[in-house]
C-alpha cells in the first residue's frame, strides 16, 4: 500500500502531467547516434521516416509495457496511462498501426529467453521495417528497446516516490 503523504503527491494533475510529459520525451527526443544508426541502416531498400517510425513505435511500447510491467495494477499506472495516451496519439504515425506492433513486440517480450529479448524484439523490429534478417536494423531495434528499458524503471522509481 502507498503510503498516504505518497499518493497525494501522486493523484497531483502536475505531478502526473510532468511524469507524462517525461515519458513522450522519451518517444519524440532523437539524440546523435540514433540519427546516425537510422541513416547507416536505411540502406536504399528502407527508408529513413520507415525506419523513423518504427523506433516511435518501439518506444511508446516499452514506456507502455513498462508502465504495467513496473507500477502494476494500480491507481498510479492507470492515471498515468491516461495522460501519456493523450500525448501518444500527437506522437506516433498511426494508433491502429502501434496497437499492432505493440501486440507483436510483447509476444516477442512474452517468448523470449530473459536473456535474449532484445534480441529478439530486434528480429521484430527488422521485421516491421520491411526487411526481416536485417543484422543492422535488428540490432538498431535490439538497442533501442535496451536503452529505454534501463532508463524507464529509475525515471519510475524516482518518479513515483
Amino acid at each position: 500500500m502507498i503510503d498516504p503523504t505518497r499518493q497525494a503527491k501522486l493523484d497531483d494533475p502536475v505531478v502526473l502531467d510532468t511524469i507524462s510529459t517525461v515519458l513522450s520525451g522519451f518517444i519524440a527526443v532523437w539524440d546523435e547516434p540514433s540519427k546516425q544508426a537510422i541513416q547507416e541502416c536505411s540502406d536504399g531498400a528502407v527508408s529513413p521516416t520507415t525506419i523513423e517510425h518504427e523506433v516511435l513505435y518501439l518506444r511508446a511500447f516499452v514506456i507502455v509495457f513498462g508502465l504495467g510491467r513496473h507500477l502494476g495494477d494500480t491507481k498510479i499506472k492507470s492515471a498515468i496511462l491516461d495522460r501519456f495516451h493523450g500525448r501518444l496519439t500527437h506522437l506516433i504515425p498511426d494508433t491502429p498501426t502501434f496497437l499492432e506492433r505493440a501486440a507483436d513486440y510483447a509476444r516477442a517480450v512474452e517468448a523470449s529467453d530473459p536473456d535474449d529479448v532484445g534480441g529478439q524484439v530486434g528480429i521484430v523490429f527488422a521485421r516491421h521495417c520491411g526487411k526481416p534478417g536485417h543484422a543492422d536494423l535488428a540490432s538498431l531495434g535490439e538497442r533501442q528497446y535496451a536503452a529505454l528499458s534501463i532508463v524507464l524503471p529509475q525515471f519510475l522509481l524516482e518518479a513515483t516516490k
